[in-house]
């Protein structure tokens, strides 16, 4: 009678009931969750292009607030785009991800950003930007020449 309410062969039954585990329940569901083996994603790819590229740097007076990291100033999303399309090719793949996959990986897996929070400068920096009547120029150079031998 269930058979033929139901519409389907015993086969279906039988499949289910082989399922059925130890404890009376059954086990978890695997279909289409298989992936190839072997294989890399291009997701996987776009990750590893930007962990290994790209070098980080951590907010300095504002590292307590923030676990932000930061990329190069000259660095944006499309230029990464570029660069990663470039190193794909080199290795051979004639269909790499669209940028907007590279997009959305990098805004949701990644805490990174390509400019400097406003709270991130010193008050010489910003002294100096400002154009505020106390900056000496030389002693803004030597603050730089400082900053950069401290960072080298």
């Amino acid at each position: 009678m269930l058979l033929v309410t139901l519409d389907i062969t015993d086969r279906v039954v039988f499949t289910a009931l082989g399922k059925k585990t130890e404890i009376g329940t059954w086990g978890i569901e695997k279909r289409g969750k298989h992936t190839g083996r072997g294989k890399e994603s291009e997701t996987d790819k776009i990750r590893q292009h930007i962990n290994i590229s790209f070098p980080r740097m951590d907010s300095h007076y504002a590292r307590k607030d923030s676990k932000r990291e930061y990329l190069n100033k000259s660095l944006n999303l499309h230029k990464i785009y570029e660069l990663y399309v470039d190193i794909r090719k080199k290795e051979g793949c004639t269909t790499p991800a669209s940028e907007s996959t590279n997009r959305s990986v990098f805004n949701f897996e990644f805490n990174l950003s390509f400019h400097r929070r406003m709270k991130d400068r010193c008050d010489i920096c910003a002294g100096h930007e400002n154009l505020l009547k106390g900056t000496d120029m030389a002693e803004y150079h030597d603050h730089l020449k400082l900053k950069d031998e401290s960072r080298n």
